[in-house]
């Protein structure tokens, strides 16, 4: 972030500048990398993916007259001129820095510093610039948009399009703002990134988020959904109507309906291609007042106050565990999950992470069943909640912790601490490394408390205060933009965070990148 005086100031998982400077106008951060734009007009960069193997931190020599940066998703970095050229270094194995020759083949080989051309002419009269992964864009003077890279349908923008006055770029997407108020775009690997601001006749009651896209619900109860639409989880079937609540999971989505019934789509496989049937309906299930989804497995409460699961069952993330604590194994088909051998019941609200299962019964209880590892083997133990927890009202679940919010307001995490996503920050703002101990969450050295909502993204904690105020800890996205009020409920990604606010603010908003959360 760039101060009123133009000093730099940085938080979370960025690598910050090897020498202090002042004098800073704009800021740009990439996936390793910081860009800072001086009043003189010149760029300094540090940091770097692969200790700047790319050479995206690294600014051309003699670069000046420079209006505008941004920094790629990936490894390249782009800066504007005064004189509407353009000049991008770091990563170009497409061309995503140099451009294009005279026959639209990418330029590729070392950027030095010269501006990108576009079929083989000078590229000029721009007035912004965006950068994607492999793909940079630019939108001229004249409404019109430019692009070079990656072109695996990210560039494909309607042949025609005019009357643009803002540009955007997500990982493999392209975004344009059309000066009419619509929204355009054009992604690679099924993204569906087409989203039309929707008007404060039609608002929102609730949001959800799976991996790489997102679900809201509107005031009619009818479903929207955006994002990565690569195995059609975005693609909202004619049956969904209705919808009381939605959830998403890896690349499936799931809605609970008026009826007491659940409707499933997307992918049904695993990774590694097995067969795990999480998109699909659960045709027994009736009586159902809430659910959740792990990313390759549904969770659902009924009415009775059981659970059951479905979809992928490794470590008994589905069907439970037995009175030894062993996973219980098989397919799950509509049977009741145990914990311990029991049976759960009197359940009032459950949650899933990433490949474990949760629950809170009317009494404060809380039951964890699934796994127990990170992706790579290290036991963490987000399925072992603190012996000592107690007086529990609300419970979330990412792939590898978990939170538990009591009744007098305060937040307790167990699992993965690596960012302090389960213990929070110290008096300084630095996460709280160690193990979890149950001990309640701690921010910037004092108690948590007052919380009213909890939830749990990628290797971050979010919690949202009665006064409609955000707080975030752990990695990306926290921390929660500051300037953010009037918040009605959270939810968190794969890597990215979304917030439902009251008619005052706005109508959703989200932070994140890929078109997930870009609806507002």
């Amino acid at each position: 972030a760039c101060t009123l005086v133009g000093s730099l100031v940085h938080w979370g998982d960025v690598t910050p500048p090897p020498v202090p400077f002042g004098g800073v106008t704009q800021v740009a951060s990439g996936q390793g990398h910081g860009l800072a734009l001086l009043a003189d007009g010149s760029v300094r960069g540090w940091g770097g993916w692969n200790d700047n193997q790319a050479g995206e931190a690294s600014v051309p020599v003699g670069l000046g007259g420079v209006t505008r940066i941004c920094a790629g998703v990936g490894s390249h970095s782009v800066a504007l001129r005064f004189d509407g050229t353009v000049v991008c270094w770091g990563s170009n194995g497409y061309g995503e820095c140099l451009g294009t020759s005279v026959t639209g083949q990418a330029i590729v080989g070392t950027p030095d510093g010269r501006p990108v051309m576009v079929m083989g002419v000078t590229l000029t009269e721009v007035r912004d610039v965006a950068a994607g992964f492999y793909h940079t864009v630019a939108l001229r003077h004249d409404g019109t948009v430019v692009t070079w890279g990656e072109d695996a349908g990210q560039r494909s923008l309607p042949a025609g399009l005019v009357g643009v006055r803002a540009i955007g770029a997500g990982m493999w997407a392209t975004y344009v703002l059309r000066n009419d108020g619509t929204v355009t775009g054009a992604a690679c690997d099924g993204f569906e990134p087409l989203v039309t601001a929707p008007s404060r006749s039609n608002l929102f009651t609730a949001v959800a988020s799976g991996w790489d896209h997102a679900l809201a619900i509107r005031t009619d109860r009818s479903l929207v959904a955006w994002g990565d639409n690569g195995n059609f989880q975005c693609s909202i079937p004619t049956n969904v109507t209705n919808v009381l609540q939605a959830a998403g999971g890896f690349q499936h989505s799931i809605a609970l309906l008026s009826t007491g019934r659940v409707r499933c789509w997307g992918s049904n496989l695993a990774f590694g291609g097995r067969y795990a049937g999480q998109g699909t309906d659960l045709s027994s299930l009736t009586s159902v007042t809430q659910i959740a989804c792990g990313d390759f497995h549904n969770v659902a409460r009924r009415s009775t106050g059981s659970v059951v699961c479905w979809g992928l069952n490794d470590q008994g993330r589905c069907l439970g565990s037995s009175a030894t604590g062993t996973p219980i194994g098989g397919t799950p088909t509509g049977q009741a999950t145990r914990v311990r051998g029991v049976t759960l019941a009197s359940i009032a609200k459950v949650a899933a992470g990433g490949d474990h299962s949760m629950a809170v019964n009317a009494a404060g209880a809380v039951f964890c069943w699934g796994s127990n590892v990170d992706s790579e083997g290290n036991a963490v133990g987000q399925s072992t909640p603190p012996a000592s927890l107690s007086g529990v009202v609300g419970i979330a679940g990412s792939g590898n912790h978990s939170l538990a919010l009591r009744s007098d307001g305060t937040v307790v995490g167990w699992g993965s601490n690596d960012w302090g996503e389960s213990r929070g920050t110290d008096a300084l703002g630095q996460p709280i490394g160690g193990a979890p101990d149950g001990q309640p969450i701690r921010i910037d050295g004092q108690l948590l408390a007052g919380i009213s909502q909890i939830s749990a993204t990628g290797e971050a904690s979010l919690a949202l205060r009665p006064d409609g105020t955000v707080v975030a800890w752990g990695a990306a996205p926290a921390p929660a933009p500051q300037a953010l009020v009037g918040v009605q409920s959270i939810v968190g990604g794969r890597s990215h965070a979304l917030v439902l606010l009251d008619v005052a603010s706005s109508d959703c908003a989200g932070v994140g990148a890929a078109g997930r959360a870009s609806l507002r």
